[in-house]
This record gives C-alpha cells, sequence and structure tokens, in this order.
C-alpha cells in the first residue's frame, strides 16, 4: 500500500504545482469606441479633462450630475434634460461633443445627439458650454420607460478626426407629470 500512496502524493503534488505556476493572461482593456463602433484609440486628453453636467432653465450655471436629474418640458410637449459641459485647461476650435444616453439596466440607447463648440480655456482655466444642450428623452417609444430607470450620460469629444476625451455621468430622471409621456 506503501507505493500507491506514494504515486497519490506525487500526483496531487504535481497537480498543485502545475495549478500554481500556470499563469492567466492578463485581460486587455476593451478599446475605446465611437458612436458607430469604431476604434477611438487613447484620447489626447487626460481623464478628467471633460466633465459632463447640467444647467437649469436659464443655462446660465454649471452644476454636476447628481443622483437625480430633472426632466423639462420642451417647447413642442416632449421632455428633455440640460446638458452642459467643462473642459479644463484645453483649447479645440470646432470640437464635436457627441451625446449618448443609455438606459443602464439593458444598454438601451434612448437619446443621441451633437454640438459643435469652439472650447477655449486659457490660461489653466475651465471652459463652459454656452447654454445647455437639449437631451430629447420622452415621449419614448412604445413599451419603452426612462421612469425611475439609471440612466448613463457620455459625451465623446473630436476633433478633426482626432479622439480628444470622454466623460460620463449615471442619474435617475424626476419629472413632475410627465410620467405617461415617459413611460412610466
Amino acid at each position: 500500500m506503501l507505493p500507491d500512496m506514494r504515486a497519490f502524493a506525487l500526483l496531487f503534488l504535481a497537480l498543485g504545482l502545475s495549478a500554481c505556476c500556470i499563469q492567466v493572461p492578463t485581460p486587455r482593456p476593451q478599446p475605446l469606441t465611437d458612436q458607430d463602433g469604431g476604434d477611438l484609440g487613447p484620447p489626447l486628453w487626460p481623464d478628467g479633462t471633460i466633465v459632463f453636467g447640467t444647467t437649469d432653465d436659464t443655462g446660465d450655471v454649471f452644476m454636476p450630475i447628481g443622483v437625480e436629474i430633472d426632466l423639462h418640458r420642451g417647447p413642442q410637449g416632449g421632455h428633455h434634460v440640460y446638458a452642459k459641459y467643462q473642459v479644463s485647461g484645453r483649447v479645440a476650435a470646432d470640437a464635436t461633443f457627441e451625446h449618448r444616453v443609455h438606459r443602464v439596466r439593458d444598454g438601451l440607447l434612448v437619446s443621441r445627439g451633437s454640438r459643435v463648440f469652439d472650447v477655449m480655456a486659457t490660461d489653466g482655466g475651465a471652459w463652459i458650454s454656452e447654454g445647455s444642450v437639449v437631451m430629447v428623452l420622452c415621449p419614448t417609444a412604445p413599451g419603452v420607460s426612462v421612469m425611475r430607470e439609471p440612466l448613463r450620460m457620455e459625451v465623446t469629444v473630436k476633433r478633426a478626426g482626432q479622439f480628444l476625451g470622454r466623460a460620463s455621468a449615471t442619474s435617475t430622471i424626476r419629472c413632475v407629470d410627465c410620467e405617461a409621456d415617459c413611460g412610466g
């Protein structure tokens, strides 16, 4: 019986050594993609350069997006969220800010759009977009709800085919008397 125990011990030792020495490859980070799925490559601006924010009805103030964000009734009867962008210490004429809003639960795209701005942050200061960017969220398609749903808002900034940077925020919308239009 002793030889069988030695064989078992050697087999156990061999399996243990091989398991501890197996190197699992490090997963490669997913490349950043544009709205059409194309590879953007690394951004030219460092993380934190762009902040995705919001504003009030006047569009005069910049506020970070909080846990909840208000829907506003538009002139044509829809409901929207105001976006505002801040860029620190960078300059870029004709920069395209492309925003997308996805429902977190399933990744469903619920809004998208783009605006072109001249970013003029000089002397290390911060540039803030003028007015507000309107992100229409309601009315939604039949069967689609954005009420009480976390939404991921993302902006990608490009200029002349170059990927400058990206920022995002996640928030849940709140509204007064708009549940029927927003699938609630």
